[in-house]
């Protein structure tokens, strides 16, 4: 399945799962599904949630338009151009372009969203926005965030999230341009946490 983090050698998603055996994990912000679909598949006595908001201003999509979030800009293989300037090296489009099939090229279409999990018995897919209006009953043993470029959205999550986590799980949050300040944040809150590569910090219960 496609996912954003193809291309890499190792998926940091799939390093943390194997490290951590999660029975439950929860993926806030799952696009199209591929880093769900492939810890799936890796641990099959897991149990996956995927969540992805269905309000059109939270979706990513791939024309230049000013609907959706961080969806402005010209995607282009080699570098686009115009994007969002919070996203600063972030280039989601180019990432798309480059890994995807035409048919994700264009406005984000939840047809296949679903199409993804069609062969996949440990995957419950979430529509709704995180964090949620209501207390989730469920308790989870690793919860991944690789949605947002800013700050403050990262800890918003994180803090409706860190009540939800059973002792000994984690949070795995892409902290994209704010590796550093995230660990600082999360640290002087009293949580252990450590960085893992340029853009990863993983939080500790």
């Amino acid at each position: 399945m496609y996912s954003m983090h193809d291309g890499m050698q190792t998926s940091i998603h799939l390093e943390v799962a194997q490290r951590l055996q999660p029975e439950t994990c929860v993926e806030v912000g799952t696009y199209y599904g591929g880093i769900t679909y492939k810890l799936s598949k890796e641990l099959p006595e897991s149990h996956f949630f995927a969540v992805q908001s269905y309000h059109d201003f939270k979706l990513n999509h791939m024309p230049d338009t000013s609907r959706g979030e961080y969806s402005v800009g010209v995607g282009d293989k080699l570098k686009s151009e115009g994007l969002d300037p919070d996203l600063k090296n972030q280039d989601w489009k180019r990432t798309v372009i480059k890994h995807f099939p035409e048919e994700y090229h264009s406005y984000y279409d939840f047809n296949l969203l679903a199409k993804t999990f069609q062969d996949c018995e440990n995957v419950t897919v979430i529509l709704d926005t995180s964090p949620f209006k209501y207390p989730w009953r469920i308790g989870t043993d690793l919860i991944i965030f690789d949605v947002s470029p800013v700050l403050e959205e990262n800890q918003k999550q994180t803090e409706y999230w860190l009540n939800y986590v059973n002792t000994g799980g984690a949070i795995l949050m892409g902290a994209y341009t704010h590796q550093f300040e995230y660990y600082d944040w999360i640290t002087e809150k009293g949580y252990r946490a450590e960085k893992l590569r340029s853009d990863y910090v993983l939080v500790r219960l």
